[in-house]
């Protein structure tokens, strides 16, 4: 096994290339800890990437650097990502992908914050439900959703368990939607721009663009004419 290349990642961060493919990321805190500091810095020097290097490097020292270094300080980042907001999976996957985790190791740190329920889709779901459904419709947040990576089981039983709730306060999804159209509705609309066909024009195309269904969208319209609200 063999450094075939190290490669200078902001000032304090190198990647590291093992057999040609790339393995892992250290800091200079990491370096520190295995006294590799100086001999890196004096390596790369002020160049960006150093190719072509055939560093002997031992399976058990990988082992420890790669296990003891890499992977737990990747738990713990992504421990202090969970404790700032809720991430998908996927959401969590694509953040230590893009600081220099490999797909690899994102999936065995991903692995381990699961197993304390610090990474739950439908829990994720159920709370960016609760946060939009009296602004974006159902299927509208179902995309977005989807876009997240959340699956389309965890999303169903998400929405399921929102509606146990408004079962229990005794409101309905009708209800529900068409107070968030008629919120938008009021926030746009002055009951004089009824008259200006253009403003309803895009109000509509706008309630729609949010996933909302024509007929839900001109019964509110309707609504909002006849009571003058």
């Amino acid at each position: 096994m063999f450094i075939t290349a190290i490669e200078r990642d902001g000032k304090r961060k190198y990647r590291f290339y093992i057999d040609g493919e790339y393995r892992f990321f250290l800091t200079d805190s990491d370096l520190r800890e295995y006294d590799l500091f100086v001999l890196i810095r004096e390596i790369v020097g002020d160049n960006e990437k150093i190719d072509n290097l055939e560093v002997n490097l031992k399976e058990e020292v990988f082992k420890s650097i790669h296990d003891n270094a890499v992977i737990n300080r990747g738990r713990r980042y992504a421990l202090g990502l969970l404790s700032d907001r809720d991430y998908t999976v996927k959401g969590l996957t694509d953040k230590l992908n893009s600081v220099g985790y490999t797909a690899e190791d994102s999936e065995s740190i991903i692995d381990y914050v699961s197993g304390f329920n610090y990474l739950n889709d439908v829990r994720y779901a159920v709370n960016y439900i609760r946060s939009r459904e009296s602004q974006k419709s159902r299927k509208y947040i179902q995309n977005q959703l989807m876009i997240k990576g959340v699956s389309s089981k965890d999303i169903q039983q998400a929405f399921d368990m929102i509606s146990e709730e408004h079962e229990k306060d005794g409101i309905s999804n009708r209800e529900l939607t068409y107070k968030a159209i008629n919120t938008a509705i009021r926030r746009k609309l002055k009951p004089v721009d009824m008259d200006n066909a253009d403003k309803v024009t895009k109000v509509i195309a706008s309630l729609l663009r949010s996933g909302y269904n024509y007929s839900d969208i001109k019964q509110c319209l309707n609504e909002y004419i006849n009571n003058d609200l």
